[in-house]
């Protein structure tokens, strides 16, 4: 389901302004949990296998220590959906990122997924927590398919496995999509 908004909403009864985690003020904007069971928050893939962590690391490619500024999840053809509702801010493709799509969510919260092998969403569209954005992919510069996930607040990287565990616990009461439990494995 695809809206033609324009324009981010305004806190308020439809909208949820703060998450808390810990010390971290999470601030994003979500859809509403009406009548009709709207979905309010959603993994980005069916089934969340971490294979290389947020921070620093042994960069696989360039052969150095580098920041990862996301994380990267175990994939093969898989679809991708937005977490939170939002705006399509970018439709790129890059050396390395490859194929990639950012979402901003509100508050100066933007997603970024990349390594697509197919997108389908488009600049400026808004997307709902739970919509198909793209399939997972090894475009750029990539040792094999998988799906790389960022979060940033006023462009600085936020640690998206506790951005994702915050979600689950605020909305622990909540069904989202899929309705099947969300759960992390790490394979790194």
């Amino acid at each position: 389901m695809v809206n033609s908004k324009t324009e981010i909403p305004k806190a308020g009864t439809d909208t949820v302004s703060l998450l808390q985690s810990g010390s971290d003020t999470l601030g994003v904007y979500a859809a509403t949990n009406d009548a009709r069971g709207s979905v309010l928050f959603s993994p980005p893939l069916r089934h969340l296998a971490v294979t290389s962590g947020f921070g620093y690391r042994f960069h696989p490619i360039l052969k150095s220590q580098m920041f990862h500024s996301g994380i990267d999840f175990r994939a093969c053809n898989d679809t991708v959906f937005a977490v939170l509702a939002g705006i399509i801010t970018q439709k790129t493709e890059s050396p390395g990122y490859g194929k990639r799509i950012n979402i901003f969510l509100g508050k100066q919260y933007e997603c970024l997924y990349a390594h697509l092998s197919q997108t389908f969403v488009h600049k400026g569209e808004w997307v709902e927590p739970g919509q198909a954005i793209g399939i997972t992919g090894n475009s750029g510069l990539s040792t094999g398919e998988h799906l790389h996930f960022e979060v940033t607040n006023a462009g600085k990287p936020v640690n998206p496995l506790q951005f994702l565990a915050t979600l689950r616990k605020y909305y622990k009461h909540l069904e989202y999509a899929g309705k099947e439990k969300l759960s992390f494995v790490y394979d790194e």
